[in-house]
């Protein structure tokens, strides 16, 4: 998703490609949809490159929340988001979608989305604006995110485009039921352990458009 990038950014991913890995006698994948990607974008042969699913951290197995959430001033039920903050991971439509609530659930639940911001943008705005049953904690420490995923009630994760997605298949490690996309490699990390959605139906277009 190269509209979602800088030019600097998207010719030092080029220039990576044409110099290691086209010229790499074998290549891991994450995930066999980045593995398709690598043989139809860069032209990597099948043959030099296998898909082997990266793991998840055995502190998200059996996690407890163990008061972390309540420290992050957490008191309500909360539907949580991790990620980095920027387009692709589309949280401009999660709040169109969370405006969007009976009232009796907004009331109910609290969102909250954990990550640090990558440039700026209308959802980095949207999120630091104060507003009812919306909280964003930033930055959490590597070591609070097992509990901090298993207080949720439910994981939201509606990304356009992910490689692999380690924030659901560590939600999916905590027991917690996920909400995520159905595309790239979501479903394939998903597998029948989420319900998966069209991040691409209704409220705001992250293109601008």
């Amino acid at each position: 998703m190269p509209q979602f990038h800088t030019r600097a950014n998207v010719e030092a991913d080029k220039a990576f490609a044409r110099e290691v890995l086209t010229k790499a006698d074998g290549l891991i994948a994450v995930s066999e949809y980045t593995r398709q990607d690598a043989i139809q974008y860069l032209g990597i042969p099948p043959e030099r490159i296998v898909a082997i699913h990266s793991g998840v951290a055995e502190a998200y197995f059996d996690a407890q929340s163990n008061g972390v959430p309540r420290r992050y001033g957490l008191d309500k039920p909360y539907v949580l988001f991790v990620g980095t903050i920027e387009p692709r991971k589309n949280l401009d439509r999660l709040l169109d979608a969370w405006q969007q609530l009976p009232a009796e659930l907004a009331n109910a639940f609290d969102l909250v989305s954990s990550g640090p911001p990558v440039g700026s943008g209308g959802n980095r705005a949207r999120l630091q604006a104060k507003r009812e049953g919306v909280r964003h904690l930033g930055y959490v420490p590597e070591a609070d995110l097992p509990a901090l995923t298993a207080g949720a009630v439910m994981f939201a994760y509606p990304s356009l485009y992910e490689g692999f997605g380690f924030p659901v298949a560590q939600a999916m490690a905590a027991g917690v039921p996920v909400l995520t996309s159905n595309v790239s490699a979501l479903p394939e990390v998903a597998g029948e352990g989420a319900l998966l959605v069209d991040p691409s139906s209704g409220g705001t277009d992250p293109h601008g458009t």
